[in-house]
């Protein structure tokens, strides 16, 4: 299930509230039902979560752009200029979070009430994270514990866009781009078709 929680765009990767699914949707009661049917049917359920980066909307960062003082301010990555910040690829409606601000890392990752902890309560069977390269391998590992401290048959997925066999070894299971970017390479005469056959041994050997 791509993200379900309340946000200002189309396709949900900038969360307003990670703990709440969009009334638009049917709201938490109607995922709960949901989650019971499926189950029900054998079917596993997939939520997908973008920690890397919220909204410019969430109430954390209007606090923190607004008031210098704020607690908040430190949840994100101010440079000296008063309002500028980290976003992701620039984009400034997506404010990226500082997990080196442990009280982040507490909230979003490894407290009882954080947010991956919350979805692994919810009986979800794995959480796809977004970005995982963005996020980096330790944390991706602090993430893969917390959730596997609720549910320890939870599996975690993360999207790396990149060669990824090395992040198997931290995470249950990747979503990589290598091998569509190969075909594709291959496709506009970007490389050889002996190259292909190198890129696809080495997927086959190394995973």
């Amino acid at each position: 299930i791509n993200p379900i929680f309340p946000a200002m765009t189309y396709h949900r990767y900038d969360a307003v509230d990670y703990k709440r699914v969009d009334e638009s949707l049917g709201g938490m009661d109607s995922f709960d039902e949901l989650m019971k049917e499926l189950h029900k049917r054998g079917i596993k359920v997939i939520v997908d979560i973008a920690l890397n980066h919220i909204s410019e909307t969430h109430p954390y960062f209007q606090e923190a752009i607004s008031n210098p003082e704020s607690k908040y301010r430190e949840y994100f990555s101010f440079s000296e200029y008063p309002n500028s910040y980290d976003c992701w690829w620039g984009l400034g409606y997506l404010p990226e979070l500082n997990f080196k601000n442990p009280a982040v890392l507490e909230e979003f990752i490894t407290g009882e009430e954080s947010v991956i902890k919350f979805w692994s309560r919810k009986g979800v069977d794995a959480i796809r994270l977004d970005c995982a390269n963005d996020l980096g391998m330790e944390l991706c590992k602090k993430i893969k514990t917390a959730a596997k401290e609720v549910n320890p048959e939870i599996i975690i997925i993360g999207e790396v866009c990149s060669y990824a066999a090395e992040w198997t070894y931290i995470l249950d299971s990747v979503q990589s781009y290598y091998i569509t970017d190969t075909t594709y390479s291959l496709m506009n005469n970007k490389i050889t078709a002996a190259q292909f056959g190198k890129n696809i041994d080495r997927l086959y050997r190394e995973s």
